[in-house]
C-alpha cells in the first residue's frame, strides 16, 4: 500500500536511528526504499545490512547527483498506491504511517511535526479536519503551506497523481525543490486531510550555519521561481493565493540578500546584483503590501527606500543591517 522514500547522502551519524523508526511502524503494509546517493562514508553498507534482514527494505544505490535525483530514482521504483518521505537525518513516530493513512479519499495528507534539539515543539497549531470542498483549499495553502507544507515529509501523497501527472522533484533547482514538488502537486488537489499529530521529527541538530553555505545563484533561481511556481496554481486551480505568494517571497528575499552579501564575489558584483533584486517585480510586490511596511523599524526603513527608489541608499542599510 505504502511506499516510504529515503534519500541518503552521507548520514551514517542518523541512519540506524531513522531506518529503526521506520521498521517500527504500528502500519506493516509498506516498503521502504532506501536510496545512497553516493555516499562516501558508511551510509552505504548500514543500508545493505538491513536489507539482508528486513524483505521489506529496498536498497538503490547511485552515483551522486542530489536529493531530487535520489527522490526521483524512490519515485520510479516504487510500487505502493500511496508515497510518503523520510529524510535520512530525521525519524518517525510509531504512528507515523498509521496517521498518514487516515483519510485515504484524501488526494494529500499532511501532518503535523516536532522540532528536535528545540524549545518548540512544532511550528504550527495543524487542525485535524478533513477538506473535500475545493474552495475551502485557498484558505489552508495560504495559512498553512510555509509552516507545513513546503516540505515532502509529513505527508501521504497518491501514486496515481503522480504517474498521470508525471510528477518530479525539478532537477534545475538545488534550494527549495522540496516545495516547488509539492506545490506542482497541489495543482491536481481536489480534496485535503490534516492532522495536528506531531508524528514527524526533524533533526535541527544537522543544519549548518546558512550565511556560509547559501549559494547567490540557487537562491536567485529559487526566488524568482516562486511567482511562477504559485501564479501557476492559481490560474489552474481558480484560486487566490497571493498571501501565500508575498510570505514566500518574503521569506526568501532575505535569504537572497543574505547569500549575495555572504558571497567571496567582488563588491562591484555584490551591489549590482542587490541593485538587480531591489528592482524586480517580486521585492516591488513586498515594498507595497501594507501588512510588511509594519513590520520592524529597520525594515520599514529598508522599504521606504525601495519604494521610493533610492536603491543605493537601501543596499547600504541592507549591508549595515545583515553584515
Amino acid at each position: 500500500m505504502v511506499s516510504i522514500i529515503v534519500p541518503i547522502f552521507n548520514t551514517e551519524k542518523y541512519l540506524r536511528r531513522c531506518i529503526d523508526s521506520v521498521l517500527s511502524q504500528t502500519y506493516k503494509d509498506f516498503e521502504l526504499l532506501l536510496i545512497d546517493d553516493g555516499s562516501t562514508d558508511t551510509s552505504d553498507s548500514i543500508c545493505d545490512e538491513y536489507a539482508a534482514k528486513d524483505a521489506r527494505v529496498k536498497v538503490f544505490h547511485k552515483a551522486n547527483g542530489g536529493v531530487s535525483s535520489a527522490r526521483n530514482l524512490g519515485l520510479h521504483r516504487a510500487i505502493g498506491k500511496y508515497v510518503v518521505f523520510v529524510d535520512s537525518d530525521d525519524w518517525v513516530k510509531s504512528d507515523y504511517i498509521e496517521n498518514l493513512m487516515s483519510c485515504l479519499d484524501a488526494d494529500l495528507r499532511v501532518s503535523n511535526y516536532e522540532l528536535h534539539d528545540s524549545l518548540n515543539d512544532g511550528n504550527s497549531d495543524l487542525p485535524d479536519i478533513d477538506v473535500f470542498d475545493a474552495c475551502e483549499l485557498p484558505y489552508f495553502y495560504n495559512k498553512f503551506f510555509l509552516q507545513n507544507f513546503a516540505s515532502p515529509w509529513a505527508k501521504r501523497f497518491k501514486m496515481e497523481i503522480i504517474q498521470k501527472a508525471k510528477l518530479e522533484f525539478p532537477k534545475n533547482l538545488s534550494l527549495g525543490e522540496d516545495a516547488a514538488f509539492v506545490m506542482h502537486y497541489l495543482r491536481y488537489v481536489d480534496s485535503l486531510s490534516l492532522s495536528n499529530q506531531r508524528t514527524y521529527v526533524y533533526n535541527l541538530g544537522n543544519g549548518e550555519n546558512l550565511s556560509s553555505t547559501l549559494n547567490p545563484n540557487q537562491c536567485k533561481r529559487f526566488f524568482y521561481a516562486i511567482d511562477e511556481m504559485v501564479e501557476e496554481v492559481e490560474n489552474i486551480r481558480k484560486m487566490d493565493l497571493s498571501l501565500l505568494r508575498l510570505e514566500f517571497l518574503n521569506i526568501n528575499y532575505f535569504r537572497v540578500l543574505k547569500a549575495i552579501l555572504y558571497s567571496k564575489e567582488s563588491k562591484k558584483w555584490k551591489h549590482f546584483e542587490l541593485c538587480k533584486l531591489l528592482c524586480s517585480s517580486q521585492v516591488k510586490r513586498i515594498a507595497h503590501d501594507e501588512v510588511y511596511i509594519r513590520k520592524g523599524v529597520k525594515y520599514r526603513v529598508v522599504i521606504f527606500f525601495i519604494r521610493h527608489h533610492f536603491y543605493r541608499i537601501a543596499i547600504k542599510l541592507i549591508e549595515l543591517f545583515l553584515l
